[in-house]
């Protein structure tokens, strides 16, 4: 049996899968692990030479692109680890960060997930995670360019200033996500009728639910190579919609998701207000591209 069983989910990524993986094996230590890429049904057929570079790996041909969560259930089913760790394609690990997870998840036996911190690729704070699960007060918050949040966690809204593991409510991001084996069985892993978008916040939610808590480990530092940069993107949004309505509508309720969707068309003209005002012009075209989408909805 393995101490960590590393599930990679890949579509059209190849190049970031052989440099995440590199990455893995060069700065992972201390650990029994293996790793596991699932690919989804990728156009480019160029994962099919994984294992000529790299023979170890597990790798899962899927006959279908059918998301991150059916994806990394599939990687679930032949994994070895006593704990899984949910790594996206474009990450890089540094720092022994899978370790300080384990050592972390070890030690604490009630911790049903937990995260680290996330950099760009010049190693500044990226989205590690938020402070509120999807609700009527992060709506508010983001409304409000995350004055609530600001307030009660001392500016660290998204990454963490210190070294110290903490208690997290809020969403932890998918991109590096730790679970106990036996406890992403109990749950039945990922919710399948999520394609992309807001699977990991439902798990987080029905870990919780179970009386799991979650936690930030930000000893724990991977680089995530995800564009920072705002370029509209229809489908990732139409992705996201459909998913926040179903996790609405599973966890909370229609008048709640009605109210959701209201407050951001309000903050999407409060932008559009002040990006015309300040003549921001790249981010006042992203979000009248974002205005004409919504309306469409």
């Amino acid at each position: 049996m393995y101490d960590v069983s590393i599930i990679i989910v890949n579509y059209n990524t190849y190049g970031l899968v052989l440099q995440c993986i590199e990455s893995v094996i060069k700065n992972t230590s201390g650990i029994r692990y293996e790793i596991i890429v699932v690919d989804n049904n990728s156009p480019n057929r160029e994962i099919e030479n994984l294992n000529k570079v790299f023979p170890q790996v597990k790798l899962i041909l899927n006959n279908d692109n059918s998301g991150f969560g059916i994806a990394n259930n599939i990687g679930n089913k032949v994994a070895n680890g006593k704990f899984i760790f949910l790594l996206n394609s474009d990450t890089i690990v540094i720092d022994n960060s899978i370790y300080e997870l384990y050592k972390f998840m070890s030690e604490n036996p009630h911790v049903g997930a937990c995260g680290g911190n996330l950099y760009d690729e010049k190693f500044k704070p990226a989205t590690s995670f938020t402070r509120f699960m999807p609700s009527l007060i992060s709506d508010l918050d983001s409304l409000f360019f995350n004055i609530i949040s600001k307030v009660l966690y001392n500016g660290d809204i998204f990454h963490s200033s210190s070294n110290k593991p903490f208690k997290i409510f809020g969403n932890i991001s998918g991109a590096n996500l730790m679970i106990p084996k036996l406890f992403f069985d109990e749950i039945k892993g990922f919710d399948e009728n999520y394609f992309m978008y807001y699977e990991e916040t439902d798990l987080l939610f029905r870990l919780r639910k179970q009386g799991y808590t979650t936690y930030i480990v930000p000893s724990s530092k991977i680089i995530h190579l995800e564009g920072a940069s705002e370029s509209f993107k229809p489908n990732k949004w139409d992705w996201s919609f459909e998913s926040k309505r179903k996790y609405y509508l599973k966890n909370k309720s229609n008048f709640e998701f009605t109210i959701s969707s209201f407050i951001f068309m309000v903050m999407i003209i409060q932008r559009i207000v002040i990006f015309k005002i300040t003549k921001n012009d790249e981010k006042l075209t992203y979000w009248s591209s974002l205005l004409r989408w919504f309306k469409s909805k």
